[in-house]
């Protein structure tokens, strides 16, 4: 089905909390903590994951898998807003990746099984996913919970974001112009900006030639023919000239956009978002949840933890697994 409540996106743009609120406001979401290997007293939160039933929560395949990996390495902490500290500790039993998961962010999904039970409170709530079929379009205000994995915060934290098409995600910053097609503001208005501009200059270079040509008439027509062709020549090179300042142009407007490379993504398995321009730091964990109102819809796939410039943050599709999460998570 449709996402008709997507018309209520406005209710829940530019949230922006931290602490205890954060956490009261999206209980379902969980640290998971991973057992440094060369110490192995100290445990360390690596990713997130979101809370389905009591014995299941859901995670990214890539935080339960790997060449060290082992389950005694993960454990899951509930309930508490503060990274490694407080809450419910419970303990892997299994992980279940998703069986068309390799690497990368394709797929990347994963219902982990605990050995004992969490126990719901006001800090730890069962998490409302999207239903089969739910479509989350360009230009959706959402909601990203999480502790920043690599970041300095100790504290959960909410920060908004902008879905945006796959294919551009992490080669550009969120610019005001696609803030303000999220708000609402006419898309048309706002491209003709540029269709203005390149008439008026299309104009001002009409006035200059139509001068060139009223003070060449009263010359001899030997002149004419050779002020004429070095005329075209000066115009031919203007207009490459020109060409190569408005490619600049474009490529200044990307705002430095990056070479990263991203998934082809055919089945529309995954989404992506956009921090605005003025994000210092991002609060995104692997496997942490996305949110439009109380429905999980998206488990953070790829998140920029170290490096700001790189904006874009995949997420995997909630929607498009909902019947193998429920299918294992009984």
């Amino acid at each position: 089905m449709t996402l008709f409540w997507v018309l209520g996106v406005a209710l829940f743009a530019g949230v922006a909390s931290a602490g205890n609120l954060a956490l009261e406001t999206y209980p379902s979401t969980v640290q998971v903590e991973s057992l440094d290997i060369t110490d192995l007293d100290t445990w360390s939160q690596s990713c997130a994951a979101s809370v389905l039933t009591t014995r299941y929560v859901l995670s990214a395949a890539s935080c339960f898998s790997g060449p060290l990996y082992q389950r005694e390495f993960r454990r899951i902490r509930a309930g508490s807003s503060t990274r490694n500290s407080g809450g419910i500790i419970a303990y892997v039993e299994i992980e279940i990746n998703n069986p068309k998961w390799a690497s990368g962010t394709l797929n990347d999904v994963s219902v982990v099984r605990l050995l004992t039970p969490l126990v719901y409170s006001a800090w730890i709530r069962q998490a409302t996913i999207a239903g089969v079929g739910s479509v989350i379009p360009e230009g959706v205000g959402i909601v990203q919970a999480g502790w920043g994995t690599g970041e300095t915060s100790d504290e959960i934290s909410i920060s908004s974001l902008v879905t945006v098409n796959v294919a551009q995600c992490g080669r550009r910053r969120l610019t005001k112009r696609m803030a303000t097609f999220a708000e609402g503001e006419d898309k048309e208005d706002i491209e003709n900006e540029n269709e203005n501009e390149n008439e008026n200059g299309n104009e001002n270079e009409n006035e200059n030639e139509n001068e060139n040509e009223n003070e060449n008439e009263n010359e001899n027509e030997n002149e004419n023919e050779n002020e004429n062709e070095n005329e075209n020549e000066k115009n031919e090179s203007e207009n490459e000239s020109d060409e190569e300042d408005e490619g600049d142009n474009e490529e200044d407007e990307d705002d430095n956009e990056e070479d990263e490379d991203y998934e082809t993504d055919d089945n529309n398995t995954l989404l992506c978002g956009a921090y605005s321009e003025d994000v210092k730091g991002s609060n995104a964990d692997v496997g942490g949840p996305w949110f439009f109102g109380n429905i999980t819809l998206g488990i953070i796939a790829g998140a920029n933890n170290a490096n700001n410039s790189w904006s874009g943050i995949l997420s995997t599709s909630v929607a498009s697994y909902t019947d193998w999460i429920i299918s294992v998570a009984v």
